[in-house]
């Protein structure tokens, strides 16, 4: 199986090689142009084969130290810029390690506003919409929990008495059956209002609105199903909340 290189040996290499690339051309237009420089002396003075050999080495020698003194730098830039990039991911992974350890009640510590930064503050969003969906699955399975526990003791109770002895009485058996009937009944009520809930808490509120017209709407249909009722309301002016109406009216009711 082929080993992958690592993030840090690629950022390395293209850095330095991006660095030898410009020293490189650099080194290149030195050499044509002090080539020419001496082709041109020599002319203008008639400088003998034995004097430019001895120059030219130095040329070709002082390149060769200046190509060897270029890797070394740009290897040792490359290593530095890769370090400084990778000090913000290698935090990132210990911050990631630490929430894959302790919970989601930790987050990624951010220090700057660059591309990093900016994916830092997304992975932060994301790890909070997750937290919340867990806190709401645990607060369903809470309500859920809770609310069918008493339609369930209650028809568990009725069967229970009835094995017992409530199934030779006649009206023992009726109302026992029409009470786990009846509790059966809010059983498939509660799942559905459940359920319901759940497609609730997946709506994004889009903006925040005016509960005003909405509780007194509801007011209002309640004024004709109760007229011998008298309601009161107090509230703020102009009060908004970030709620769907819907969902408000469902709480409401």
């Amino acid at each position: 199986m082929k080993k992958n290189k690592s993030f840090r040996f690629q950022l390395t290499f293209s850095t330095s090689l991006i660095i030898m690339s410009f020293i490189g051309i650099f080194s290149l237009i030195l050499l044509i142009y002090m080539t020419y420089y001496l082709l041109i002396i020599g002319k203008i003075y008639t400088m003998a084969e034995d004097v430019m050999t001895p120059i030219a080495s130095i040329i070709i020698l002082l390149l060769f130290i200046l190509a060897i003194t270029a890797l070394i730098s740009s290897i040792i830039c490359g290593i530095t810029i890769s370090d400084k990039y990778l000090k913000t991911v290698n935090k990132f992974n210990n911050n990631v390690k630490q929430i894959k350890k302790d919970g989601l009640k930790h987050r990624l510590q951010i220090d700057g506003n660059d591309e990093l930064g900016q994916l830092g503050k997304e992975f932060n969003d994301v790890l909070d919409q997750l937290e919340t969906s867990l806190n709401q699955q645990n607060q369903f399975v809470s309500d859920a929990s809770h609310e069918l526990k008493t339609p369930l003791a209650i028809i568990k109770g009725n069967l229970d008495m009835l094995l017992r002895w409530g199934k030779d009485d006649p009206e023992i058996l009726n109302s026992s059956l029409e009470i786990s009937s009846k509790e059966a009944d809010r059983l498939i009520m509660l799942c559905n209002e459940l359920l319901h809930l759940t497609r609730e808490m997946k709506v994004k509120c889009k903006e925040a609105i005016n509960i005003i017209p909405i509780i007194n709407q509801i007011i209002k249909e309640f004024e004709e199903l109760h007229p011998d009722f008298t309601f009161t309301i107090t509230i703020d002016s102009d009060k908004k909340i970030w709620i769907t109406e819907e969902h408000l009216r469902q709480l409401l009711i």
